[in-house]
């Protein structure tokens, strides 16, 4: 998860760009690499041109939460060093009004913030996994075929089957010519 000024709330962000024309300001950005929640994407019709349903179950892991709050943790306590102190560095966290009625700075509150604001980190994938056909969540097959079917193939980052740490951006580059590769060898 991660939390970018253009994702925030408008009330939020407005509250970051105040302080921005008052005071030198850095961010400390908070990011679960290897998530254990695991979104799904469905569809809401048989119509092919309705909108997915996307249903990203951020944090519905315990785990997920947990290592965000240990980043919490863990960026407080470099604020509190000798290195942060005598720069003058404070803390500014931003209010939100449904955090409101929580202690600050309780795991309450921060399990609060972290729901209000955290947004998925970098581009979801595994929702078409490659792999085997005996693997009951994989969709595509090593040549990007679809199970079941016939000449339908899905050659994009949803075939990563698991969450990379970084930008998807080479990953899809290679996908992409791995896949025309193997349309051109089908039909040469």
């Amino acid at each position: 998860m991660k939390m970018l000024l253009e994702d925030l709330p408008n009330d939020l962000k407005n509250q970051v760009l105040d302080e921005l024309n008052t005071h030198n300001i850095f961010v400390v950005g908070i990011h679960n690499i290897k998530p254990k929640s695991r979104g799904a994407v469905k569809l809401k019709s048989k119509d092919p041109f309705d909108p997915l349903i996307i249903e990203y179950n951020l944090l519905s892991s315990r785990t997920d939460m947990n290592t965000i709050l240990a980043g919490i943790r863990l960026q407080k306590n470099l604020l509190q060093s000798e290195t942060f102190k005598k720069y003058r560095i404070t803390e500014l966290t931003p209010r939100i009004k449904e955090c409101n009625k929580k202690v600050a700075n309780s795991q309450a509150f921060w399990e609060c913030y972290v729901k209000a604001v955290g947004t998925p980190l970098e581009d979801p994938v595994g929702t078409a996994k490659m792999g085997s056909q005996a693997d009951p969540k994989a969709v595509v097959d090593a040549c990007f075929q679809v199970f079941g079917t016939q000449n339908l193939r899905v050659i994009d980052e949803s075939v990563i089957p698991s969450a990379i740490v970084g930008p998807t951006y080479s990953y899809v580059e290679q996908i992409g010519e791995r896949g025309a590769q193997l349309i051109m060898e089908d039909y040469s």
